[in-house]
């Protein structure tokens, strides 16, 4: 499980089509998106999830998110610092 959330964060986390989103809401929609992977690669399971399980999967992002970003002050500031990173890596490339 945490191996996943981590693989969904390590995707989502680099996006830049909403820099203004929070944490709260990038936390809720790794959570998302890890509830529908979830559901989808366990059909078999109930369509259904605990309160109890989603409370944890967040707690899990949350923690996740909270190591990525050390250091950031906001989620918006760890993006535009990656994006200026990948621009002066280009620039010295190019």
């Amino acid at each position: 499980m945490k191996k996943m959330i981590l693989q969904i964060i390590e995707e989502e986390i680099k996006a830049t089509h909403n820099l203004s989103e929070t944490a709260d809401q990038f936390v809720e929609r790794v959570t998302q998106l890890f509830v529908e992977e979830f559901q989808h690669l366990k059909m078999y399971a109930p369509l259904g999830l605990d309160v109890e399980v989603i409370e944890e999967v967040q707690q899990e992002v949350l923690d996740l998110y909270r190591i990525k970003t050390y250091g950031h002050y906001s989620l918006q500031s760890y993006r535009l610092s990656m994006l200026q990173k990948n621009d002066t890596t280009n620039e010295s490339i190019g």
